[in-house]
């Protein structure tokens, strides 16, 4: 699971890491939602397990609307034979880990950069 900025005159191949997770269900589980809610408001049919390989841009509003479900701890429960247990097991680390992605996302924002999200499973 990666986070990326991308420049506007870098390609999809040139894009900067900004974070990375492994195994963040919950987080996961929000951004398919996410995808699926932007799919189908393009009139796009979507299913949970297209959800691979594909990079969803994050505005600035998702950002705005992640970091109040995250420091609330109300990401979604997400099961998948891929996770292993859930990831608000290890909450402290992914918090720090998400807050950091958070601040990163909305510096890259403000300089003009776009956020994509994107996973391999």
């Amino acid at each position: 699971m990666y986070a990326y900025r991308r420049g506007k005159c870098q390609s999809k191949k040139e894009m900067t890491q900004i974070a990375e997770w492994r195994k963040h269900n919950r987080l996961h589980g929000y951004m398919t939602e996410l995808w699926i809610q932007k799919g189908l408001a393009k009139g796009e049919i979507r299913r949970e397990q297209d959800f691979n390989c594909v990079y969803l841009r994050l505005k600035k509003s998702d950002i705005k609307k992640l970091s109040k479900i995250i420091i609330g701890k109300e990401l979604p429960e997400t099961e998948g034979f891929f996770f292993g247990g859930d990831s608000y097991e290890y909450y402290s680390h992914y918090l720090e880990e998400d807050l950091r992605f958070l601040s990163e996302a909305r510096k890259a924002i403000d300089d003009g950069d776009k956020i994509y999200y994107s996973s391999w499973w």
